[in-house]
């Protein structure tokens, strides 16, 4: 039998943040993003 879980249950992980750089928000200014945990590459430097 499947219960729900309690608020209890829950817990948050901490993943760290990162900074966007101004160039990749289409704003004009960085802006810090929660990490998420799984890895994502957008764009290949080199």
């Amino acid at each position: 039998m499947t219960r729900l879980a309690r608020i209890d249950d829950v817990h948050r992980l901490d993943l760290g943040f990162f900074v966007r750089p101004a160039a990749e928000t289409g704003t004009g200014q960085p802006r810090v993003e929660t990490g998420t945990g799984q890895p994502r590459v957008e764009t290949v430097y080199g």
